[in-house]
């Protein structure tokens, strides 16, 4: 996502709500870096944006609000994934940075969704930004190199964890930690 020519990362593991939260944000207006992956350079860590479409899966609220919102044009009606088994809809935000464009990073947001928790942002710190970058990344050409860019935009970056239980609730805090 990026806001104002910062770029904020939003990373978790599957099914934490990646998509579905990046998806919420295009449609009040924020431009769309990408879904999965991000390019950054490794010596200057901008950002350019990777602009593919969202696959999001058939959840009822986020469908309704996609089909409300001008930001993003909605592909098709679900698309059935034969080896997995589930439907999804193909989105594409309206409002992307272009390709030739570099943000800066602002923030990285971790996202750990767990059922009946209470909503909380919280920073990440120490060792543990680290490994938030190195489970989130991949670099299939040098693993010793992303070790280094991990620790480098460890000590550079702002991260917090996010832990929440439904879309909207960590919507919120996204949205006031991003605009405050």
């Amino acid at each position: 996502m990026s806001y104002n020519d910062k770029a904020y990362l939003i990373v978790g593991p599957t099914k934490s709500g990646k998509s579905t939260i990046i998806t919420k944000l295009c449609g009040i207006g924020f431009e769309y870096l990408s879904d999965d992956i991000i390019p950054i350079h490794k010596k200057k860590f901008l950002i350019t944006s990777f602009p593919k479409p969202i696959f999001i899966r058939t959840i009822k609220p986020v469908i309704n609000f996609i089909k409300k919102s001008d930001y993003i044009k909605m592909f098709s009606n679900k698309i059935e994934f034969r080896k997995k088994n589930q439907k999804r809809y193909i989105l594409m935000p309206n409002n992307y940075t272009k390709v030739t464009e570099f943000k800066k990073i602002g923030t990285i947001i971790l996202l750990n969704r767990k059922k009946r928790s209470r909503c909380t942002l919280k920073p990440i710190t120490g060792k543990n930004k680290f490994q938030c970058i190195m489970f989130n990344s991949y670099n299939s050409h040098n693993i010793k190199e992303n070790y280094h860019i991990a620790a480098s935009i460890s000590r550079k970056f702002r991260f917090y964890e996010l832990i929440y239980s439904g879309n909207n609730d960590g919507l919120k805090k996204i949205k006031k930690l991003i605009l405050t």
